[in-house]
């Protein structure tokens, strides 16, 4: 109370940190592969724990490649027709690239976690649906809907691709109101707000 002295408090959304294209590659267009982004704890998750989910999204959205994105070394199971690109910690450049190319992008985080995540805005700045699985989903956070921004690993369907594919526009779109330029805009009207 005593800092915000009696007016309301704004919140911000998260914002990409690996950059924020100015358009995205459509879906049609994308090379079949399957993202893993982030910390080594998440992303080794993803690979042990997810590993049922993980190979049911490569089999639905007909992934050959998954992009291990990261620091430190996690396990890359052996999964049917799927090769691993291992690219460690990249600089941002170089991460925006990847992402762009991908047709989605795989978490194991809980849904409460998708709005407070840099990770999953990364994802939908470079339009990547996101792939959970099943477990992950509590609840419907931050306005990311299902079927428009994200996807159940176990519950894609035979038209897993062509869905992926139109969710790209709708996850790029989503993430226009997070931009760091949209953010920056609404610091500086807080700073001049306090100081008229």
């Amino acid at each position: 109370r005593r800092f915000r002295g009696g007016g309301a408090v704004g919140l911000l959304p998260v914002f990409s940190n690996v950059g924020e294209p100015a358009q995205c590659l459509p879906g049609e267009q994308r090379a079949s592969q399957l993202a893993i982004f982030g910390s080594e704890e998440w992303r080794r998750l993803a690979v042990s724990r997810d590993l049922d989910a993980l190979a049911a999204a490569c089999r639905a959205l007909a992934i050959d490649q998954i992009v291990d994105i990261g620091p430190g070394s996690i396990p890359h199971p052996d999964l049917p027709d799927i090769q691993w690109i291992v690219t460690g910690p990249l600089p941002a450049k170089e991460v925006s690239r990847w992402l762009a190319r991908c047709r989605a992008g795989f978490s194991s985080y809980p849904s409460h976690c998708f709005g407070k995540s840099g990770i999953i805005a990364a994802y939908m700045a470079h339009g990547l649906p996101l792939v959970v699985p099943r477990h992950s989903i509590r609840r419907e956070v931050d306005t990311l809907e299902l079927g428009s921004h994200y996807l159940v690993a176990e519950e894609i369907g035979n038209d897993g691709i062509c869905v992926a594919a139109k969710m790209v526009t709708e996850c790029f779109r989503w993430h226009q109101g997070h931009r760091i330029d949209h953010q920056v805009s609404k610091f500086a009207d807080q700073l001049n707000a306090a100081y008229d």
